[in-house]
C-alpha cells in the first residue's frame, strides 16, 4: 500500500526509522476500492540488551473519520466567526454554569462621549 506522505518527505521519515529514533507521521493511503483514508503511523525502535537496533514496530491506525470531524468542526467555527465578526453589534457567548466569556467579538464603533448621560 502506497502512502502520501504530509509534512515530512519520505526519506526523512525511514532516515529515522534506521536511525532507530521514534517517529509519528500522518498520511493519506488508498483502500483496496481506491477510497483515501488518512492514517496516522507510529514507529518505534526495537532494541537488544546493548541497546542496538535491531527493528522496529509501527503502529497504523485509521483517522479519517476523526479528521474528517475535526474538519467540519473548523469549517464551523470559521462560518460562525465570520458572522459574528460581520455584525454590526457585538457579540458575546458565555457559558450556562458560571457566566464565564468565551467568546467576545470587538465593537465595531466606539461609543460616543455623551452616550448614556441624562
Amino acid at each position: 500500500m502506497r502512502s502520501e506522505f504530509s509534512g515530512e518527505t519520505r526519506e526523512a521519515v525511514y532516515n529515522k526509522v534506521r536511525l532507530g529514533e521514534s517517529n509519528s507521521v500522518v498520511v493519506t493511503q488508498s483502500r483496496k476500492d481506491g477510497t483515501k483514508m488518512t492514517v496516522e503511523c507510529y514507529s518505534m525502535p526495537i532494541r537488544d540488551a546493548s541497546g542496538a537496533t535491531k527493528g522496529y514496530v509501527t503502529l497504523n491506525r485509521d483517522i479519517t473519520e476523526r479528521k474528517k470531524a475535526q474538519e467540519a468542526l473548523q469549517e464551523s467555527e470559521d462560518r460562525f466567526r465570520t458572522i459574528a465578526e460581520t455584525l454590526p453589534v457585538m457579540v458575546s457567548l458565555t457559558t450556562k454554569e458560571d457566566a464565564t466569556i468565551a467568546f467576545t467579538t470587538r465593537l465595531i464603533t466606539k461609543p460616543s462621549a455623551t452616550a448614556g448621560r441624562r
